[in-house]
């Protein structure tokens, strides 16, 4: 979605060309929020792929100080610009993440993250993200990927069932389910897998 003209309002991101297509909308809101907390349970550095309308960077943000994300649709990365004004410790990368993780992340800064939250739309690097992730990974680092069962067995993550239970979803132009299954791993010995006992958020 990198090169797409987007609508922008405060509560919906959708394809200019397209308005059924929506990017993100205003009743994901609290669901940000809950995958922000997984992300964030160890607290240190997070990285966010994908900043959409911000729900995700305002929560994690909110409770680690500072805050680090790549986008590569220019619209929204400006939109993410402007949210960062007047805060300190923000860093956001324009780019494509697949480009952006090698080439500037390892290679120039040498960051490593506790904590990754990757949710893009429609992208076609979708299924290497995790083995990019591993380039990035403090030990123990916490990787939550938005409809991560698309990638590996569900019997491989960790699970939660999030009821989404937005005033928003009497708005929302299609079918959304109740509740969404928000799925994530950990970096141990090299990999990304389940610890033996189910950490609680």
């Amino acid at each position: 979605m990198k090169d797409k003209d987007l609508i922008i309002t405060d509560t919906r991101i959708e394809f200019k060309d397209d308005p059924n297509s929506i990017v993100m909308d205003v009743v994901s809101k609290e669901l940000m929020e809950f995958y922000s907390s997984i992300v964030t349970q160890n607290k240190g550095r997070v990285l966010d792929v994908g900043f959409g309308l911000g729900y995700s960077a305002n929560a994690i943000y909110n409770k680690l100080g500072c805050y680090y994300c790549i986008e590569s649709n220019k619209q929204v990365y400006d939109k993410a610009r402007k949210w960062a004004e007047g805060k300190t410790n923000v860093h956001i990368y324009h780019g494509d993440w697949i480009d952006v993780i090698p080439e500037f992340l390892v290679e120039v800064c040498n960051l490593k993250f506790d904590g990754i939250f990757f949710d893009t739309y429609k992208d076609v690097n979708y299924h290497k993200f995790e083995e990019y992730a591993k380039l990035i990974a403090n030990d123990n680092c916490v990787l939550s990927i938005f409809s991560y069962f698309a990638l590996r067995d569900v019997s491989e993550l960790h699970s939660h069932y999030f009821k989404i239970n937005s005033k928003h979803r009497s708005n929302y132009p299609k079918h959304i389910e109740e509740g969404h299954t928000c799925h994530w791993t950990y970096f141990i010995d090299g990999d990304f897998k389940m610890k033996e006992k189910k950490t609680p958020i």
